[in-house]
């Protein structure tokens, strides 16, 4: 397998969830390009601006994997509510994961031949919510 690959091996952190400090810890791993449903468009997602910066950023050293909860309809509806109407994928039932966070790794991945990916792989929304978060600097 041609993976991109993260810098981590496992998520640890702590966070305010609600009225409570919560240790989050999640294994990181290594998901097909195919097995993922993106709720964006990935094309669409090269023609924002700094894509090519973060690009080169991402395949000299990934540091978060992307999020991923299972792709269920009603995953799909909640993370398509914030995305701009021309920028939504179409829902794609036969994949087993969606990407809640990570979109634009996930078209890097893509557009540069690879087949996999590292993931946090969550069955809980919520909880995958809060570490794309994190990732992203949101605390």
């Amino acid at each position: 397998m041609n993976t991109l690959t993260s810098q981590c091996t496992k998520i640890h952190f702590t966070a305010l969830v609600g009225n409570h400090v919560t240790d989050i810890t999640e294994d990181i791993y290594v998901i097909k390009l195919e097995d993922i449903a993106p709720a964006v468009n990935l094309r669409s997602r090269e023609t924002l601006s700094g894509f090519s910066k973060l690009e080169e950023a991402v395949l000299k050293n990934m540091y978060h994997p992307v999020v991923l909860v299972e792709n269920t309809w009603e995953n799909y509806t909640n993370a398509i509510q914030t995305v701009h109407k021309g920028m939504q994928e179409g829902y794609y039932p036969k994949r087993r994961y969606l990407c809640l966070f990570g979109n634009q790794r996930l078209a890097i991945a893509s557009r540069n031949g690879y087949d996999s990916i590292s993931a946090v792989c969550l069955k809980d929304v919520n909880r995958a919510i809060v570490i794309g978060k994190y990732n992203e600097g949101i605390r």
